[in-house]
């Protein structure tokens, strides 16, 4: 009898703990999800990955027509600055040829200049040492 009693004991201590566990599941029973509350949110997700993916294309078409009118833009900014790069150089490699020209004048001009004068000093050395010359003979 005390085997059936002392069983008894054991069963009414797992029914307490067994009541616990059930109260606490029903406290969080009413705050657990269901299966229409599971379809309105995958509802809402796939309505908004529709909303993305039309906000996405508009996005990319608008980005899209702005990168064209971008590089027509800089096309033809790059193309003015070429054309303005080429008349300026035009107009450089003018003025250095002209202040070349000159340049090579001016040193063709001093070294005739200087040919000249090392054939007068040439000469005059020369007069110079033959008049020594008579005189000391």
């Amino acid at each position: 009898m005390e085997d059936v009693l002392r069983r008894l004991g054991n069963v009414e201590t797992d029914v307490s703990e067994l009541k616990v566990q059930v109260g606490a599941l029903q406290a969080t029973i009413p705050h657990l999800s269901t299966k229409a509350d599971v379809q309105e949110v995958r509802t809402a997700v796939a309505e908004l990955r529709n909303e993305m993916s039309a906000g996405f294309g508009s996005l990319r078409a608008e980005m899209s027509a702005g990168l064209g009118s971008l590089r027509a833009e800089m096309s033809a900014e790059l193309g003015a600055l070429r054309a303005e790069m080429l008349a300026g150089m035009g107009s450089l490699r003018a003025d250095m040829s002209a202040g070349l020209g000159s340049l090579r004048a001016e040193m063709s001009a001093r070294d005739t200049k200087m040919i000249k004068w090392l054939i007068a000093t040439a000469l005059a050395v020369v007069g110079l040492a033959l008049t020594i010359a008579k005189f000391v003979h």
